[in-house]
């Protein structure tokens, strides 16, 4: 009986401490084809006006408020304000960038003190097609 005890303890703490040596980074890579020349796409996510208008996630609030950065700002940005708690508040930054090859955004949420980065990577398809990664 003791060392049943003593199995269910250990297993019991093996569950409670697994977590905190889970790795706190999730890499993800998906790919998609869009159907138009590498130049029309690139300035869709280059642009936050224009990316921000097709984006689906601050989409779901009909009465989110965003605002954008001006010319003057080091790194260009658009900020989200909304009510629904799924959604809250927070701000889009394009960190890095190079021409029709590759964009860094940076994703800072509000309340949360870690950020999140997403890098997209472009490639001309012989098709005329787009392929982002």
């Amino acid at each position: 009986m003791k060392q049943i005890n003593i199995f269910l303890i250990g297993l019991v703490l093996l569950f409670v401490l697994f977590p905190f040596f889970l790795s706190k980074k999730v890499d993800e890579k998906l790919t998609y084809e869009i159907e138009a020349p590498i130049g029309l796409v690139y300035d869709e996510f280059l642009d936050l006006r224009k990316f921000s208008k097709w984006e689906q996630f601050t989409g779901q609030d009909s009465t989110v408020v965003k605002s954008f950065s001006n010319e003057e700002a080091e790194k260009e940005f658009t900020e989200w304000k909304s009510t629904k708690s799924d959604i809250g508040n927070g701000k889009i930054i394009i960190d890095d960038f190079e021409m029709n090859k590759s964009i860094e955004y940076v994703f800072q949420y509000q309340g949360w003190e870690e950020k999140d980065n997403l890098k997209i990577e472009f490639e001309q398809k012989a098709s005329g097609n787009t392929l982002l990664n």
